[in-house]
């Protein structure tokens, strides 16, 4: 072989030494330090189960505790001569008194006030306000309505002038045509020609006292702005479109709600 030529072993040999065989002290130390790393993540874990978990389900109890003793509470109010004792959680949004501080006695409302109420259908069972939305509460199987207490703002049209203005509502649009809903209920909706948007109708229904009351039923719902309901009182009533042949049951089941809130 040449000597300008070097052992192909010569030339691949690194210049750094090779590391020292690991002594058994180096060993153990690095087990030491693996397992004693898995016993901590075991203690951190078991900690958490026994001790963080627990303050937090008490942390979590406390505040429901506090949501059902709140929804539990009642408003007690004064408006136009009558008393009325609301269970809060009536209420679309919690009035005062409703946070489950101590009350200083009822609460006076002048007779511009519109109190403003859910409830779902068909009990009209108030709802917590998570829940509340007018169309189908999601696993619930049911709809909410809208439904206001406040002074009556004149003379209100009922029976045949409620049909009436039913009538010359539409007619306004051009053609109408009527229809007679399960239940009774006397649909006046746009006909070929009319320029009111497809859908849109009056719903004529009649109470359960026998009066009847028109909800104007545009876009998806079904409104009432004002019916009749005590001296000097009416109540306005909101629900879903589909459920226009239901407003018989809904409207009783409202007075009925508003009957109860009042005071002997």
């Amino acid at each position: 072989m040449s000597e300008g030529i070097k052992p192909l072993k010569q030339v691949l040999r690194s210049p750094v030494a090779a590391p020292p065989p690991e002594t058994f002290g180096q060993k153990l130390r690095r087990n030491l330090s693996f397992y004693g790393m898995i016993f901590f993540i075991i203690v951190v874990w078991a900690g958490s189960s026994l001790f963080i978990a627990p303050i937090v389900q008490w942390g979590i109890n406390k505040v429901s505790g506090a949501i059902e003793t709140n929804l539990a509470l009642n408003h007690e109010a004064s408006m136009l001569g009558l008393n009325f004792k609301i269970p809060c959680d009536s209420f679309e949004t919690l009035p005062a008194g409703c946070d489950g501080l101590p009350s200083e006695g009822a609460v006076a409302y002048g007779p511009q006030t519109i109190l403003y109420f859910w409830g779902r259908l068909p009990q009209l069972t108030g709802l917590t306000y998570r829940e509340r939305q007018l169309n189908e509460i999601p696993g619930s199987g049911t709809d909410g309505a809208f439904y206001t207490l406040q002074k009556s703002f004149g003379r209100l049209p009922v029976d045949d002038e409620a049909l009436a203005l039913a009538r010359s509502e539409m007619a306004s649009y051009g053609a109408t045509a009527e229809r007679t809903l399960p239940g009774g209920v006397l649909v006046i909706e746009a006909a070929a020609g009319s320029s009111a948007k497809a859908g849109t109708f009056y719903a004529v229904y009649q109470r359960n006292d026998g009066m009847r009351i028109a909800a104007a039923c545009f876009g998806e719902t079904c409104k009432v702005p004002q019916a009749p309901w005590r001296d000097n009182f009416a109540y306005g009533l909101t629900i879903n479109m589909r459920n226009a042949a239901d407003l018989p049951d809904i409207d009783a089941a409202v007075r009925a709600r508003l009957d109860g809130y009042v005071v002997p």
